[in-house]
């Protein structure tokens, strides 16, 4: 039976395709410190950079060959992420502002009804009837399923969160409070990774946010999400970043890998001028290994499943006079991100992938080779 298990697997893995990401090579890593040690929620209580959350249960499953805390030092200069492809890969590109008449509550609230099951082009219409325009409307066609109003930031804003139909696609109209009657501010349009249940709202270093998930892509053994913090205050998507990442796929002749990051909490600092976020990282490599003819001819079995993890805290601190999110660890040790390469794996499991290389059998010594190419 052991031996029937691998063809089957092999089978299964040629008859499917999974996405993965063309990755650039990068410099050579920095120093970690590594102590022995699982949407978006904020706690204003966070664990400091030398030890690792209490709410992090070590894995001491059989086949776990490690499972570190991983603290990465935060002594570079600022390395600002607004512009870069470790920020903006997956941020929406339609925002903009409104203008327009300031409207009571109720005028909102009926505006939204008039929206349900109508053609774009009727929803500028409606749209330009109550006096609110669009800074540059949108250059696809599509179809309103419905338009929900609610009050957001304790009032402060009226958001209409409008459904498309057939789709993960939805718009995002918001008001600002003015008085007793609300302003055309802005909108944003994205596609919402499950419907609009990851949304919240805070007011982080003096300027008030909506944070909400993005659907990156998935397939035959992938998936990508990403956590964007759109300021309300600037009318911008300031920073996007990977919260959700799983890539399964074979990688060498004999060696099945599945890769995963995953960002567990998000710990809001906001003190005077200390704005930080400090979000806790799960990342984990596990292989699964099947014979090859040579190894069948030569009666060498396929060893048991290997999986290394690592759980790291990375700090997105934020200027508020450049309006902009900066780390300050060197970027290639930033793992939230399409641009994390193979090779940066290293920073946080280096030590275990070296293990397999020297003393591994040949299953694990081929994939540890792969970390070094």
């Amino acid at each position: 039976m052991r031996k029937v298990i691998p063809y089957l697997l092999c089978i299964l893995l040629l008859a499917g395709c999974s996405e993965s990401a063309n990755l650039p090579r990068i410099s050579p890593s920095p120093v970690a410190t590594v102590a022995t040690t699982p949407a978006v929620s904020f706690d204003k209580e966070t664990p400091s950079l030398s030890e690792a959350p209490a709410s992090i249960v070590p894995d001491n499953s059989e086949n776990v060959l490690s499972n570190e805390w991983v603290t990465i030092p935060q002594d570079q200069e600022p390395y600002f992420l607004l512009g870069t492809k470790l920020s903006q890969e997956f941020l929406p590109e339609k925002e903009g502002q409104l203008t327009g008449n300031s409207l009571t509550y109720e005028q909102i609230v009926n505006l939204g009804k008039s929206l349900y099951d109508i053609p774009h082009n009727e929803m500028y219409a409606a749209l330009e009837r109550a006096g609110v325009e669009m800074e540059q409307p949108f250059p696809c066609e599509f179809t309103v399923h419905y338009a929900q109003c609610m009050d957001v930031m304790d009032g402060k804003y009226v958001r209409m969160y409008i459904a498309l139909y057939g789709s993960r696609e939805n718009i995002n109209l918001f008001f600002r409070k003015e008085g007793d009657l609300y302003t055309p501010h802005s909108y944003i349009y994205y596609s919402a990774t499950r419907g609009d249940s990851k949304t919240s709202f805070q007011n982080f270093a003096d300027q008030d946010w909506m944070v909400y998930e993005v659907y990156g892509g998935s397939g035959l053994g992938y998936v990508e999400d990403w956590t964007v913090w759109y300021n309300l205050t600037t009318c911008c998507n300031e920073i996007g970043y990977l919260s959700r990442y799983h890539n399964d796929g074979n990688v060498a002749s004999s060696v099945y890998e599945m890769q995963g990051i995953d960002v567990l909490t998000t710990n809001v600092v906001d003190v005077r001028d200390n704005s930080v976020l400090k979000l806790s990282v799960h990342m984990q490599l596990e292989t699964m290994y099947w014979i090859t003819q040579e190894d069948i001819e030569n009666g060498l079995p396929a060893p048991e499943p290997d999986k290394i993890v690592a759980q790291t805290q990375v700090q997105l601190n934020y200027d508020k006079t450049e309006h902009a999110f900066y780390i300050r660890t060197l970027p290639e040790a930033y793992p939230l991100s399409l641009n994390y390469d193979r090779s940066q794996w290293l920073i946080y499991v280096g030590d275990s992938i070296y293990r397999l290389l020297n003393a591994g059998n040949d299953y694990q010594k081929q994939w540890a080779e792969l970390f070094y190419k």
